[in-house]
């Protein structure tokens, strides 16, 4: 599960700027999926190569998580999932695609440009709900 952040201290923590957390986390993709191709590529003036080869041809899949629409957006056009969380997850859990969930333009720059997306409800818990059981039902699908 992937996701640029939202906490300034964990930013601060690190010494990063936390204006170009979106910046970074693109670019880290764009590096995990040159490496895991198994061929040589350059990476800031420098020739990589990364072996042995992942398993799984293109290497494992790269889940986002997000509360905003922008999120959602980014794991359309790079990633190979999607998890909203926040308040807007109920809203984007309701969708069945990347292209449900913006407009017809906003999904022309990138939903299905990776290898079918996964738009998964990733609903979990571990204890039990403070309600019982029923105050989780109208969650389940």
């Amino acid at each position: 599960m992937l996701g640029p952040g939202y906490r300034d201290g964990v930013y601060r923590m690190f010494g990063a700027a936390r204006r170009r957390r979106v910046q970074r986390l693109e670019e880290t993709v764009e590096v995990l999926r040159q490496a895991w191709t198994g061929e040589e590529f350059e990476f800031r003036g420098e020739r990589v190569l990364v072996r042995p080869r992942p398993a799984r041809l293109g290497g494992p899949e790269l889940y986002f998580g997000g509360s905003a629409g922008a999120s959602a957006l980014r794991a359309a056009r790079i990633g190979d999932g999607y998890r909203p969380a926040g308040a807007e997850r109920d809203r984007l859990y309701d969708r069945r695609t990347p292209c449900a969930v913006h407009d017809e333009r906003q999904c022309e720059l990138g939903a299905g440009a990776r290898r079918g997306h996964h738009w998964l409800p990733f609903r979990h818990g571990i204890g039990r709900p403070a309600g019982g059981p029923e105050c989780s039902r109208g969650h389940a699908r």
